[in-house]
């Protein structure tokens, strides 16, 4: 007998309830047959059959659901898209919580190339909690997403992977997945940072959450925590133009590695995350408003010199440890901080101990310590192995800076004078910067002394002589003339200055210092030459009428 014959009986005398269930298996498995082998028409007539023996009194039936579904995937293959929708609109009215109802739905929108009822769709998906297929539903959904390059749709759904799936490994999966379509996007539009944050946050949670459980061993792990940090790496490389994103990335990129075996590599690793977020920390802390914000800044970057000396003890305990040194892609980056010149850099050679010491300086001086811990530090750094003429500079730069007292003052003078010292025996003079620390020595000598007593000035005076020395001896006329002008300017104007008050010898010992500068001048001297000399010869003669006076 046909199965239009046996409904056609059951619709004109109802079967027992028992027989009618035998129709109905007998029937579905034959449309089971007719998918397996690809002949959805006729599969689609044994559902019809089927679904004229429900008697209508079926309505929230999960098997009349399932039928609508069956009949919907059929269509789906036929690309009978219309007909699809309205039988998994069916397959909703009578089992609305059905995961693969739902998916359905987000099928036929996906091929209809509709992202609003997809994402609907992929929404009511992710509701169905109780339906232990779900995840693998979503993970679907995601795979036929980005099969039709539906980006956004795909995102969605990885994200509601993300947070509904149980299986950890398909959580990684997604999470990869997720941040590997960010980065696709970041290389033609500006990246959604915020986003890739969160993934690898959330890597970093679910990670150690399976270490603390006695999975750090696991091999399959250990290759999902150096993924991740490796891309938390690279954008942290990739984030110098904002020292917040940069910071949240080496952050996490060490929360990474940490989580991995403590060998060599790993250890180098941290140390580096660590140094970079100091020096980010006193960049951020540099450009905030907010006192309170730039004192937690502070803090936080000395908490983390502090974990970086303990971590660098760690590593000089390694056997493989070696003279080892950071990358020079990140020195380059912490270049920026803490005032640090660029030639501070001497390839192969670890200057770590001298970055953090640096970075604890700045620290310290902005937080206000005081003047004896701000000396101690400096002293470390007079007897520091390594520091050369940089060091210091940045160190008087610093004091310069935050803090301008007579005592910073002097901290600033001591730091220049060593890093002058270091150039002047240096094999190759750097005239540029030699220049810009007599300049400094002789404006931070002058600062505060208004009075007219030639004493308050002596010592301007003698970083003066000191650089018309360099300059007549060693310079060899290459030190920089617009420096040899201030020079020249400042002696004279403070020479003119004691004229005022009277003070002639030391106008005269000031003017002629300016003199003597004078002759290294060479397109810029016609200029002074003649005003000058005219207006020593009057100094000169009430010097001399002044000798003259005491002798009578």
């Amino acid at each position: 007998m046909s199965g239009s014959s046996i409904v056609g009986r059951s619709t004109r005398h109802r079967f027992a309830d028992s027989i009618v269930k035998q129709l109905q298996s007998l029937l579905w498995e034959q449309a089971s047959s007719s998918f397996e082998v690809k002949q959805y028409e006729e599969c689609l007539r044994w559902y019809s059959y089927a679904l004229r023996l429900f008697d209508g009194s079926e309505n929230g039936s999960e098997d009349l659901g399932k039928l609508f579904r069956n009949r919907c995937a059929c269509f789906c293959a036929l690309k009978q898209l219309d007909q699809a929708k309205q039988a998994v609109e069916q397959a909703k009215k009578h089992d609305p919580l059905n995961a693969y109802t739902c998916y359905m739905q987000f099928k036929i929108a996906i091929l209809q190339e509709n992202v609003v009822y997809a994402l609907q769709a992929l929404e009511d998906l992710c509701l169905c909690k109780n339906d232990n297929d779900m995840q693998d539903l979503i993970s679907l959904a995601a795979q036929l997403a980005f099969e039709t390059n539906s980006k956004d749709v795909a995102l969605t759904a990885l994200e509601g992977l993300v947070v509904h799936s149980t299986k950890p490994q398909q959580i990684f999966i997604a999470l990869r997945c997720l941040l590997r379509l960010r980065l696709a996007v970041q290389a033609q539009t500006r990246p959604d940072v915020d986003k890739i944050l969160s993934y690898l946050e959330t890597a970093h949670a679910h990670l150690r959450k399976r270490c603390l459980e006695g999975e750090g061993g696991d091999a399959y792990l250990r290759s999902e925590i150096d993924w991740f940090t490796k891309v938390a790496w690279n954008m942290g490389l990739q984030s110098e133009s904002d020292e917040l994103q940069l910071l949240q990335f080496f952050t996490l990129c060490r929360e990474l590695s940490s989580l991995s075996s403590p060998d060599t590599k790993n250890l180098l690793r941290q140390k580096t995350c660590l140094i970079v977020s100091s020096a980010a920390c006193l960049q951020i802390a540099k450009e905030t408003n907010s006192p309170e914000a730039r004192q937690d800044r502070l803090q936080e970057a000395l908490e983390l010199i502090k974990q970086c000396r303990t971590l660098c003890k760690e590593l000089n305990s390694c056997s493989d440890y070696g003279k080892t040194f950071l990358p020079e892609i990140i020195f380059r980056h912490l270049l920026n901080a803490c005032l640090i010149e660029e030639n501070i850099v001497i390839a192969g050679k670890d200057k770590t101990s001298l970055l953090l010491l640096l970075y604890e300086f700045e620290a310290k001086t902005r937080l206000g310590a005081s003047i004896s811990e701000l000396s101690d530090l400096l002293e470390k750094a007079l007897v520091f192995p390594s520091a050369d003429s940089s060091m210091f500079e940045t160190i008087a730069a610093v004091c310069m800076e935050w803090a301008v007292t007579k005592e910073h003052r002097q901290l600033a003078t001591r730091a220049l004078r060593a890093a002058l010292h270091k150039h002047l025996n240096a094999d190759t003079l750097q005239h540029q910067r030699i220049s810009r620390d007599f300049h400094s020595l002789v404006q931070i000598s002058l600062m505060g002394k208004h009075s007219g007593e030639p004493e308050d000035k002596a010592e301007a005076l003698h970083y003066l002589k000191q650089a018309a020395d360099f300059i007549d001896t060693r310079a060899q006329e290459k030190y920089p003339e617009i420096e040899v002008v201030w020079l020249m300017t400042k002696a004279w104007n403070t020479g003119i200055y004691f004229y005022s008050y009277g003070k002639y010898d030391a106008s005269g010992q000031w003017c002629e210092m300016g003199l003597r500068l004078l002759k290294h001048l060479s397109t810029l001297r016609d200029n002074y030459e003649t005003q000058m000399s005219s207006a020593y010869s009057e100094i000169l003669s009430k010097v001399e009428a002044s000798k003259s006076h005491l002798e009578e």
